[in-house]
């Protein structure tokens, strides 16, 4: 059923998801279907339970999500066991300002604040890449808006999703990720 898809699109959110242009390529997930997006979702889960077979895709997108789930840790972990070659995953960069952004939807809040540091101590012995988006910010200087990780999955030993989950859980309290 799931095979029209090279990629998958975690958390898919609303208008559209944030891959409109890869219509038919991307399978798309959310953790609630909503009015906003019932046109283009395809599968209503869990990004920390997801129900697709290891190496399900070769790419997994997850733009603005880990902030909002409780274990980001186990979300990582999810993403890469379905991925066969990359996972890119995008969030708020603690200095934005949306980056604590609290709202009366339960689904909109956020519940983990991210920098660089985080990243390159969580996947210290992996393959990736990280960037920092700007933004533009009173006429002539830029302030952070996200960060933007790419993970690579060929680089990854095959016991490494236990030992990516332990090691990470032992070095870092997620609540104050």
């Amino acid at each position: 059923m799931w095979n029209r898809g090279l990629g998958l699109e975690v958390g898919c959110g609303s208008l559209g998801g944030h891959l409109p242009n890869l219509t038919g390529f991307y399978i798309r997930t959310d953790v609630q279907r909503t009015q906003y997006n019932q046109q283009f979702l395809d599968l209503v889960c869990d990004v920390c339970h997801l129900p697709f077979k290891s190496g399900s895709f070769e790419q997994v997108y997850a733009s603005h999500i880990l902030e909002h789930v409780d274990n980001p840790v186990q979300a990582l972990k999810e993403m890469l066991r379905v991925s066969r070659k990359a996972v890119t995953v995008k969030v708020p960069h603690m200095l934005s300002a949306v980056a604590k952004q609290d709202t009366p939807y339960p689904f909109d809040k956020h519940k983990n604040v991210f920098r660089r540091k985080w990243f390159a101590e969580v996947l210290k012995n992996y393959g990736f890449t990280c960037k920092t988006n700007q933004q533009p910010w009173l006429l002539f200087f830029a302030r952070p808006y996200e960060i933007e990780v790419t993970i690579f999955r060929a680089q990854l030993p095959s016991s490494s999703f236990s030992a990516f989950a332990t090691d990470v859980s032992k070095k870092f309290d997620l609540n104050g990720v």
